[in-house]
């Protein structure tokens, strides 16, 4: 087995003192306890370089929380640092075989029925996660592109309407939108997901009648 080689911030997830609230918290033990999709094959991976430092967050809403105090890491964040260096290629892997040049994922070009657009976003739902946890820049651009490759495959399937699926009970709109979800955790000031933040919350909301989503009994 390699060497285990440790880094600077090697043990802190990017963005770990950015908090809004209480919820936000929770959202981040979440987040830490979902991952690991990619486990089983990384270990063999090459590993990955060190990452730079992230820099400060700044967007209005958001405090910011210093952490300066430096303690040796447990044994458990050693090997936990081990596989995000060797997530990386096996990552890349992943979307060379499976999805094609534009991002889209290799599959069918029509879609039969309503199911399976959650499917889609799952297939990456925890690349920006790996990003939040200490994976490098690489991934949080692949991240999100992907996520707009999906979006636009299933629009043309017939699923997707204005970026949101136009179908789904709430089990399947909270598969797919764990991805999205994570890209908060990511990095919470990209502007372009704030924006469809807002709005998909909105379509549960009086403000935005003409487009609201009308609540079934499934849900």
């Amino acid at each position: 087995m390699r060497e285990n080689r440790t880094h600077a911030n090697a043990f802190t997830p990017r963005h770990v003192g950015v908090v809004s609230d209480a919820r936000h918290c929770v959202t981040c033990l979440t987040a830490a306890a979902l991952w690991g999709s990619f486990l089983h094959c990384c270990l063999a991976a090459p590993a990955t370089p060190a990452r730079a430092a992230a820099p400060p967050l700044t967007c209005e809403g958001l405090t910011t929380v210093e952490l300066a105090d430096v303690a040796p890491p447990p044994e458990w964040a050693l090997w936990e640092r081990h596989l995000l260096d060797h997530f990386h290629s096996a990552a890349l892997e992943f979307v060379r075989r499976y999805t094609r040049e534009d991002g889209t994922l290799i599959w069918r070009d029509a879609w039969p029925g309503m199911d399976g657009s959650d499917d889609g976003y799952e297939s990456f739902y925890n690349f920006p996660l790996y990003y939040a946890l200490g994976g490098p820049e690489e991934i949080h651009t692949l991240a999100r592109s992907l996520w707009e490759a999906v979006t636009k495959q299933f629009t043309r399937y017939g699923q997707v309407h204005n970026e949101f699926d136009g179908y789904y009970d709430w089990m399947h709109h909270g598969e797919a939108y764990t991805n999205f979800y994570f890209f908060g955790l990511a990095d919470p000031t990209v502007a372009k997901f704030r924006e469809r933040s807002v709005r998909f919350a909105g379509l549960y909301m009086v403000r935005t009648p003409r487009h609201q989503i009308t609540t079934q009994s499934e849900n």
